[in-house]
């Protein structure tokens, strides 16, 4: 299948708001998505939008289930009051 700009452009958007998310995120909530959070990235970046013929980017669609795997596990560990605690008591520190 054949993806336009808009639908490449829409991921790389993804793949910079993950990129993002980590600089800005503190240390206590880092601790838990840090590993997960980079195997998205990696899993959009590296898998799903691949290299094209002509040297840009293209979507590769026998990657979207990788790349669902890899959100799956994030969701997983977000889902945990652990993780909710530490986003909670990252910014309180930094107040």
């Amino acid at each position: 299948m054949e993806h336009g700009g808009q639908q490449i452009a829409s991921w790389e958007s993804t793949a910079a708001d993950l990129s993002d998310s980590l600089g800005w995120i503190g240390p206590d909530l880092l601790t838990f998505v840090d590993t997960r959070e980079r195997a998205v990235l990696e899993a959009i970046n590296d898998d799903l939008l691949a290299t094209g013929p002509n040297g840009g980017r293209r979507l590769d669609d026998t990657k979207r289930p990788f790349v669902a795997a890899q959100t799956t596990a994030l969701a997983a560990v977000l889902d945990h009051d652990d993780v909710l605690v530490a986003a909670w008591r990252d910014p309180v520190r930094a107040c």
